[in-house]
């Protein structure tokens, strides 16, 4: 990245010398080489995975003398996430899809939480869950089939497992139906971590939260934030702590346990400790205020492939929405990452 500043060399009427007066940032180079998949660790006696996937169990277990990953059989969601002894799951938490953020003020002057609401908690109905291990590299594969009858289509995730405890995941979503659907909100996964595994470190664009058409004001760089301080108190609860441009995500807790993010492509996230449910106003607005919002028993990890944008030409029409550019219209959909832990 090449970073430019505009700054005054001496002092002007109400500006001190040095105040930044316009800055601009340009890509010189590309950045795919820090989101590359990091490498299977070779194996050995110590490395060599496990599958446990009798039909009459709860769950579909993977595990070695590092680590152990657990599939719920009858969701398909991961249950258990265990590396040395330590979890990345707070307790009863798991990793599910997502397509819906908590609306914001534009999104309600619109309508989007009635017209768009089949995207708030689509019924996700398990067709077939496999899994296989692949000895040769020492990985294991759970594939996981869904209908999704509300929105008209079919949702797979495939987890890859690694001797280190690495996950790769891979959501594709696919619409069965040529009928029209309104747009997304979202599409990810919400991950429910332990409370305190509340540090973000990111390499992306911040400080501040940031949209697909509320972006270009914050540079790409380095940053790191706590859940609390990715949450602004706006007036109203909705949506908030978003982060664009991701290259690659650490979650960890105060003394770096957690893993890192990382996809083939930019991302966007956030860790919040709101669930997006107890954010999200509903049909009508119930004029609270944030702090009457109960926080979490986890960090919310939101990994998205893209959010809808805030709109804002504004705030109490159809021109409230984002517009067409900076919407995720009904269509096929993947997103790949890799949860890589962190010690």
């Amino acid at each position: 990245m090449l970073n430019v500043d505009f700054v005054l060399k001496s002092a002007e009427p109400l500006l001190e010398a040095g105040t930044r007066v316009a800055y601009n940032q340009f890509e010189m180079q590309q950045g795919a080489c820090f989101r590359k998949t990091p490498k299977a660790p070779e194996v050995n006696k110590d490395t060599k995975l496990a599958l446990k996937n009798k039909a009459s169990d709860a769950q579909i277990v993977v595990s070695n003398k590092h680590c152990t990953v657990a599939f719920n059989r009858s969701t398909g969601l991961l249950s258990t996430y265990n590396v040395d002894g330590k979890t990345l799951l707070g307790e009863g938490g798991t990793l599910k899809p997502n397509f819906w953020r908590a609306v914001t003020d534009n999104d309600m002057g619109a309508g989007v939480q009635k017209h768009n609401r089949i995207w708030r908690e689509p019924k996700l109905k398990l067709v077939a869950i496999n899994s296989v291990l692949d000895k040769k590299n020492n990985k294991a594969d759970v594939h996981v089939d869904y209908d999704m009858p509300e929105v008209g289509a079919q949702l797979t995730l495939t987890y890859n497992v690694m001797a280190d405890g690495s996950v790769r995941v891979t959501q594709q979503m696919t619409p069965k139906t040529g009928d029209k659907r309104p747009f997304l909100l979202r599409y990810g996964m919400v991950m429910q971590l332990p409370y305190d595994m509340q540090v973000s470190e990111f390499y992306g664009r911040g400080p501040i939260e940031n949209y697909a058409d509320r972006k270009l004001s914050q540079n790409v760089g380095i940053y790191k934030q706590t859940a609390d301080e990715q949450f602004y108190p706006y007036i109203r609860p909705q949506e908030t702590g978003t982060k664009s441009d991701i290259r690659w995500w650490k979650q960890t807790d105060d003394n770096g346990f957690g893993f890192k993010i990382v996809s083939p492509e930019l991302f966007s996230a956030s860790a919040l400790h709101y669930s997006i449910d107890d954010l999200d106003e509903g049909l009508d607005k119930a004029q609270r205020h944030s702090p009457q919002v109960p926080k979490s028993k986890y960090t919310e990890l939101c990994i998205d492939l893209g959010q809808t944008g805030v709109g804002g030409v504004n705030s109490w029409s159809s021109e409230a929405i984002a517009l067409p550019p900076y919407r995720l219209p009904y269509k096929q959909y993947t997103f790949t990452f890799m949860l890589v832990p962190q010690k």
